[in-house]
This record gives C-alpha cells, structure tokens and sequence, in this order.
C-alpha cells in the first residue's frame, strides 16, 4: 500500500512538473502584456490598428517593434498618425504619439519611437532570443480584431494564446527566415510578441493562414536582434547624367538605424563589360579588382556616384556600414550580399506615348483593363480566367500569361474585387496579399518602392526564392486590383526585358506613363500586394496578413 501511495505521489510530481515546463508563470505573463501595447494608425482611407513590444525604455524614451505592414501608410506622402496605447483595456491605459524611426519592408518590420511615457513597463528580452525548435511551446500576445473587441469607449484589452512550433523555414541565403506556429493567432496579432514560457522573445507575430484554422507565421527574434543594433537595407544602383553631362553611376543604400548607431558606410563595387563574368566572391572589400567610394549618409540613405565611360554591362556591388557601441549592440561593420546590378538605358515614360520598339507588341485585352508592352514572338503566351480565395471569398482574375524565348515568365492580371473586400483600404487590401506573395513563407522580400505608372500608383516588389526570384508592381484602386509580374531566374527578371514588360504596365488611356518617385521606399514598408502568387501553384491556400483595422 505504502509503496502503491509513494508510486502515484511521484507521478502527481511528474506531471505537475511536465505542466510546470509547459506552463509560463504569471509573472512573466504580467510582463510581457504590460510591455505589449496597442498601436492605432489613421491614415487618410481609413483607420487600421496592430499590436507592438516595447524594447527599449529610458528617460521617458520608449522603443517599440511592430510589423512595417502596421505602420503602413498607402500611397500619401504624409507621415502616418500613430497612437501607442499602453495597459490597453485597463483603467491604467494611456495614449502617446508614435513616430517610425525605421521601417523594415523585406522583413516586416517597424521601430517606432514614443517620447515622455511616464511608468515605462519593462522591455520584453529580445537581445539574447530563445532558439527555436519544432514542437515548442510559445506564448503569443496582442490585440486579436483590433477595436471590435474593446469594451465600451475604452480600447481593446489585451488577449494571450498558447501555440506550437510547427516548422523552422530557412531562406535562400540559409538563415532562419520564417517560423510557422500552431495555435491561437488571428487578425490584429500582428506586431505583437510570441516568447518562450521565460518570457524571451521567440518571434514576432506576422501573418495568419486563413483557410488553414490556426496556422500563423513569426519573424524571428533574431531578425528584431538585427534590426535594433542596425543593418543595411535596400540598395539600389542606376545610371544617371553626371557632372559635365558624362554618364554616371549612383549607389544607394536605406540604413535601417533606429538607435542612430551608423558612423560611415562604403561601397564596392566592380564593374563587368557586356558578356564579361562577374566576381564570383562573398566580400568585395578584399577583392582584387574592386572599387572604393565613399558614401555619404543623409536622412537615413547612404548614396554616391562615380563615373563610367558607357552605360552598358553590370555593376556588382556590396555595401558595409560601421556602425558605434551603443546600449543596443556592439560596433563593427554590416554588410549587404553581393549583388549584380545591370545597367541600361530603361524605358522612359515619354517612350510610352509612341508604338512600342521592334520585336514588342502593345497588348489590350478586349476589355481594357490595362495596356502592356509583350513580346510580339513569346515561347508561350495565352490569355486565361482562374479562381483564387482572398480573405474566404473567391474572385475571379483575367489575365495574360507567357514566356518569352529566354524562359522569363510574365503575366498581367485583373480582378474586379468583390463587394465585401472592395470595403477594406488599399492599405488593408495590400496587407491581405502581402504574404501570399511568399509562397506559404518560402520567400522572402528583397525589395518594397513606391511605384506610378500613367494615373495608376501601386507598388513594386522583388521576392526571393531557394532558386528563383520575381517582381511585380501592383495597383489597387476603386475596387481593382491591377498587376504585372515576372519570374525566373535572378539574372532573368533584371533584364531590360523584363524592365520593358514592367514599365509598361498602364492604363489605355495612359498614353505615357509619369515617371515613379526615384528610389523613393514604400511608405509604410513592404507594402503587400494583391495577387502576384509568383511563382507559385494555383491552387493551395490563401494567407493573409494579420493586421486588422
């Protein structure tokens, strides 16, 4: 009997312990929901909300991430209207303007920045994450529907979900790019904490998969790491007329600093003829060969020129950053890949206002939709109509589909969006689709700018895959989706041909295209676009992202 007594005591310890480990204590759950906070945005189609993490409070200074989707702010030039709530749907909530201090599009990412908080909660630990694994136990926090779910006039109160680990997706550079989780996630998460049961940061909260009942996406920790000690974004590298009239070269760079943490950056760069071989190197700064310049840094882009004789051929081009010690990381340098950049002349808005070159054809489709240069002799090319699933509703797009004769694919779509959907704001329209765009997270964004093509404002987006690479440029607006897209390989869709099918993409009644705003970033960050599902199958589920207004 004694010894029956002792043997169900301890399998009562085993398993209070198994819950124990399972469990998060409530001390850890009181901080992270005070360090999580509600995040209203205004913008001029209407009103969207998200959920966000402090990660830094000082001095009455407080840092919070949020997804860029959140912080979005559509096509207006104007800064967006951002309010922080602290102890939301309590009666300690309290409100404070936010302003972004850098914006993250290809991971979806957001720092904003909130001045004179009084009783500033405690950050959420993010700067040591936990490791991730398949089967883990996470926790997530935030403001699930947004305002629906506020009681009264107050704001909403805060909602904890447990979940699962399900899958640890890599990118094609081979780091951690995307964390898939089981459980309790849905619209208005986004930008909010997921951490282990010690309360340390395990990802950030992204997107939802709708038709897939409780399957969500995480960026990871070590993503947030990055981004607050401060890392290189997007570069971008075009001719342009120097001084004197002689032809130049200009190299960009957007340096996501939200601590002011960058002392200097540099480029390199080699410069390849036409038909010549590129350096095949990881690092360009001890390459034999290899060009210096120094860029100068203002309003958070780093940029120069140099000179060439002709514009023809490619530059390849890396970009290091130094960057000081600080409270949010040690000093050192950061560093982009190395990438290749094609130079051309690339088409004019004012070239659209005559027939298309030899070997194009302007094509129409019998509605007229839209108008876009194609090759006269594509490999393949076909119009059809399929179905795809938005947000639970199905909608039927019109497009036309090729190959040109050196394997680039391209296509250029048209729906008609459904009553219920035609209601959401561009702002929510592109969020809804931005994950779509990664094919069920094995992609990921590598470029996000403003794009303008005639009368039709949209944006455009270069996605990454294992082997592959895309680019499209959508266009949202009174209850139309528009959108022009190619795929292939990575040397492919930065052909001038592909630029051509791109840039070509308008209104009929466009007859020439205004120029889009130069190497302006997307507002907001990586605004998500409606349809492109490149390259992906045509049937599988939809994801959506999971801001909410």
């Amino acid at each position: 009997m004694l010894r029956s007594l002792v043997t169900a005591a301890g399998l009562v310890a085993l398993a209070s312990a198994s819950r124990a480990e399972d469990g998060i204590p409530a001390e850890v759950v009181r901080d992270v929901k005070q360090a999580t906070v509600f995040i209203r945005v205004e913008v001029a189609d209407g009103n969207k909300s998200g959920s966000g993490f402090v990660v830094s409070a000082g001095g009455g200074t407080v840092l919070i991430v949020t997804n860029h989707h959140v912080a979005a702010t559509g096509n207006s030039a104007k800064p967006p209207a951002i309010k922080v709530v602290f102890d939301s749907g309590t009666k300690a909530e309290r409100a404070y303007p936010a302003a972004v201090v850098a914006a993250d599009g290809e991971r979806d990412l957001a720092v904003l920045k909130v001045n004179g908080v009084k009783d500033a909660p405690k950050p959420v630990a993010y700067a040591k994450p936990a490791a991730p694994f398949e089967t883990m136990s996470v926790y997530s926090f935030g403001f699930p529907f947004g305002q629906e779910l506020a009681a009264g006039n107050g704001f909403p109160a805060i909602t904890v979900g447990r979940a699962s680990v399900s899958s640890l997706r890599n990118g094609g550079d081979g780091e951690l790019a995307t964390i898939q989780i089981d459980g309790n996630l849905n619209p208005g998460n986004s930008g909010g904490p997921v951490v282990d049961g010690k309360g340390r940061l395990v990802g950030v909260a992204v997107a939802v998969l709708r038709e897939g009942r409780g399957i969500g996406f995480l960026v990871p920790a070590e993503q947030v790491v990055r981004t607050i000690e401060g890392r290189v974004g997007r570069v971008r590298v075009a001719a342009r007329t120097g001084s004197g009239g002689r032809p130049a070269v200009r190299i960009e760079a957007d340096l996501i600093d939200p601590t002011g943490a960058f002392r200097g950056a540099t480029a390199y760069y080699v410069v390849v003829p036409p038909k010549g071989k590129g350096p095949d190197a990881g690092a360009l700064d001890k390459f034999p060969g290899s060009r210096k310049l120094a860029l100068k840094i203002e309003k958070g882009v780093a940029a120069g020129e140099f000179a060439v004789d002709k514009v023809e051929g490619q530059v390849v081009a890396q970009v290091v950053a130094e960057r000081a010690a600080g409270e949010h990381g040690g000093g050192g340098v950061v560093a982009t890949r190395v990438r290749s950049f094609p130079l051309f002349a690339g088409l004019k808005p004012e070239d659209l206002a005559g027939p298309p070159p030899d070997s194009w054809t302007d094509y129409v489709p019998r509605d007229r939709s839209f108008a876009v240069w194609l090759p006269a002799k594509p490999a393949k090319q076909e119009e059809k109509q399929h179905d795809i699933r938005l947000n639970g509703e199905s909608l039927r797009i019109s497009s036309v589909v090729g190959k040109t004769a050196d394997g680039l694919f391209y296509a250029a779509e048209y729906v008609v969006l459904p009553p219920g959907l035609a209601r959401n704001s561009p702002v929510q329209l592109h969020a809804m689709i931005r994950s779509a765009l990664l094919d069920e997270g094995r992609g990921r964004f590598t470029e996000s700018v403003e794009a303008q093509s005639g009368t039709l404002q949209g944006v455009q987006y270069r996605i990454e895959y294992d082997d592959e690479a895309a680019r499209a440029r959508v266009f949202i607006g009174r209850g139309v989706v528009r959108l022009v897209r190619v795929a292939g390989t990575a040397e492919q869709v930065a052909t001038q041909e592909a630029e051509t099918i791109l840039l070509s993409f308008r209104l009929p009644a466009d007859r020439s295209a205004r120029k889009a705003p130069e190497g302006r970033p997307a507002a907001g960050g990586p605004r998500p676009a409606p349809s492109v599902v490149a390259p992906r199958r045509e049937s599988g589920p939809t994801i959506i992202a999971g801001g909410h207004a």
